[in-house]
């Protein structure tokens, strides 16, 4: 009896009576258009997960036995429905992941060096934003030219802040350029539209890690000629050495 109990979307009775149970998962809420009866009385059960407020409130429920506090101890004795209760459950609800938003420019793009930061906009099962925090949100980096399964291809992991209102900063600062896929999870699974293609470009250029290119002059090509038109390229780079991928900086040669 586990999360994954949230995708069996034809299950239509549940009977865990007398299993000394001390939980349910969210992912019960997510039954609420077929399952018909919920029977867990006798168990050890103190808080129910706030999405059982989306459960058809028709549903058949056994809790005598339990010891629930309020506001779920209103459901026992049949004193309060599904529906009056919702509404003391809002705080008690967690994110349902594939409803979750990222919003912000730099959830596609950012750049070397430089701290960057977007936001998570926490939603429930229903659509509705979450209105407070401690829901769990996991964003990492990880390399598109290598297997996602890898460990070793995730190159780094930002830090997410909970902001106690149902948004949370994620803040980042990826020193090598290049495609990333970024995942963004919520206890393991996917957000909405997760993982992300993000790019990370190249920082301002720094003069010590510009490369001459040819002209004889570092890379052991052909010594430049008197008496005729001789060339060479610059490779500009950033402060990390990632290579810059479009013109416009100005170099002089005397």
């Amino acid at each position: 009896f586990n999360e994954g109990i949230g995708q069996m979307k034809n299950l239509k009775d549940i009977n865990l009576e007398d299993n000394l149970l001390t939980k349910l998962p969210r992912e019960i809420g997510w039954l609420g258009k077929t399952l018909r009866s919920l029977l867990i009385a006798r168990n050890k059960i103190v808080r129910l997960p706030g999405e059982i407020a989306f459960l058809n409130p028709t549903v058949k429920l056994s809790l005598d036995g339990n010891p629930l506090v309020d506001p779920f101890n209103m459901l026992l004795n049949n004193m309060k429905t599904l529906t009056q209760i919702k509404p003391y459950c809002i705080t008690y609800l967690k994110a349902f992941p594939s409803n979750c938003i990222a919003q912000g420019d730099a959830v596609l793009q950012s750049n070397a060096g430089v701290g960057t930061r977007f936001f998570i906009e926490a939603r429930d099962y229903e659509g509705n934003q979450r209105v407070n925090g401690k829901d769990k949100f996991t964003v990492m980096f990880i390399d598109s030219n290598l297997d996602p399964n890898d460990p070793s291809s995730t190159t780094n992991y930002a830090i997410v802040k909970d902001l106690e209102d149902g948004t949370y900063q994620v803040a980042f600062n990826n020193r090598v350029a290049g495609i990333f896929r970024m995942h963004i999870t919520n206890e393991g699974v996917h957000i909405r539209n997760s993982p992300f293609t993000h790019q990370v470009l190249p920082g301002p250029t720094n003069p010590g890690n510009c490369k001459v290119l040819g002209g004889g002059i570092a890379d052991g090509s052909q010594p430049p000629q008197s008496g005729v038109i001789n060339s060479f390229l610059i490779q500009a780079a950033d402060q990390f050495a990632n290579k810059q991928i479009i013109g416009g900086e100005q170099f002089t040669v005397s």
